[in-house]
């Protein structure tokens, strides 16, 4: 007997499930997707400066592949990573990407 549960949907624009910007900006905030790993930091800083210039909240909603393998472990220090990780380290208080402590650290 199969048991798995797939609540996986096409959503309006094609992509699976809910469109989460859609829905916060219903509600009066904004957002905006991210689908390749090169726009993650750009849309780290727009959000940094659209949250503080309007004073509202932002979503970044990061696609990954629906079969994309999950770091799992029975307790966090005993999580297995199916990939290499790239690091990120904190950065001093400022402006940006820094700000929120997400800069990537040299490879």
């Amino acid at each position: 007997m199969n048991s798995e549960v797939d609540l996986a949907f096409d959503g309006p624009d094609g992509h699976p499930g809910i469109d989460h910007v859609a829905l916060v900006r219903a509600m009066g905030a904004d957002g905006t997707r991210v689908t390749e790993p090169h726009d993650i930091q750009a849309a780290l800083a727009w959000a940094v400066r659209e949250s503080e210039r309007r004073r509202i909240p932002v979503l970044i909603e990061i696609l990954t592949d629906r079969e994309e393998s999950a770091a799992m472990g029975a307790a966090i220090d005993s999580i297995v990573e199916p990939h290499e990780l790239r690091t990120i380290r904190r950065a001093p208080a400022g402006r940006g990407p820094a700000h929120a402590g997400l800069t990537r650290s040299p490879l």
